[in-house]
Parts: C-alpha cells; sequence; structure tokens
C-alpha cells in the first residue's frame, strides 16, 4: 500500500450475538457521514447496506462479524444517541421480547407521518435493520429479525 489512509474514530460498543456470544470492544466509525452531514454514527453502521464489520476486541484480536448474525449492539448513550431525531420525533416507552428469552425496555423515538403515528405502523414501515431503544442510560439496537414481541408500556 501507498500511504493511503481511511482516517476512523474508535467507538466501544457490547456486542450480543444470536449464539449467545457477549464481546466487548470497538468498532470504527468514519470522520464523515454518507447519507447525512456530520461523522459517521453507530446507527450508520448497523444498518448500512454492508453484510460484516470489524470489531477490535479488549484483547487486540479483531474479528469480522456478520451484521445478519447479531442480536443486538448497546453502548453508553452519552457516547453517542440520536439528538437530532430527537427534536422532530416522538419518544415512546416500550418492551422489546426477542426470540431469545431477551427482554429490552426501554424508549424509542418514532418518526411517522401523524396519520401512521402507531407503533405498528412504525415498526412495519421502518426500513432499517436495527431498532434503537434508549435505556438505562444505554443506546440498544436491536436485530429487528430477533424481534418476537412488542408492547406499549404507555
Amino acid at each position: 500500500m501507498t500511504g493511503y489512509r481511511i482516517e476512523k474514530r474508535r467507538f466501544r460498543v457490547t456486542v450480543n450475538t444470536m449464539s449467545g456470544e457477549s464481546l466487548k470492544g470497538e468498532i470504527f466509525l468514519n470522520t464523515s457521514a454518507v447519507g447525512h452531514p456530520g461523522p459517521e454514527t453507530p446507527f450508520d453502521v448497523f444498518n448500512s447496506g454492508d453484510p460484516f464489520f470489524p470489531l477490535l476486541l479488549e484483547n487486540g484480536e479483531t474479528r469480522i462479524l456478520a451484521l445478519s448474525r447479531l442480536a443486538d449492539v448497546s453502548w453508553p448513550v452519552e457516547e453517542f444517541s440520536d439528538s437530532e431525531r430527537a427534536a422532530f420525533a416522538r419518544s415512546v416507552s416500550l418492551e422489546v421480547r426477542m426470540i431469545n428469552g431477551t427482554t429490552h425496555t426501554g424508549t424509542m423515538l418514532i418518526e411517522a407521518p401523524v396519520r401512521h403515528s402507531r407503533i405498528i405502523d412504525f415498526l412495519n414501515f421502518h426500513s432499517d435493520r436495527f431498532l434503537t431503544i434508549s435505556s438505562d442510560g444505554r443506546c440498544i439496537s436491536i436485530n429487528r429479525e430477533m424481534v418476537e414481541s412488542v408492547r406499549p408500556r404507555d
């Protein structure tokens, strides 16, 4: 290689796989995003069209993970939140039960036109691979293929 380098920043996450493995490490975020102004976010990585991403584990090993095989990914809210969406989205309290038996409770931001503002409308028309809720100071991105049921808590 001739010295070309794409600058990235490291971002700490906890990844839970469908097989039950829990991994702590860092993902790599670009300094600029493709679909919006500003830097790339964890939401961009997990909802990208790419099937794989690298995770630098705490022991220094790099593992290449399949996004489709993740159950969920979490990180501290203060590290990266969806505050830009919060300005124009509605917040709803939910319980999300996953097929592996895990239940997450928290709030999710819903962006939907008034005539389609029900939770079911958002879930059916939302095309991202991961749904994100905030709970106990953490953002949790949940693979929608792992969702068994969603229950409103309001």
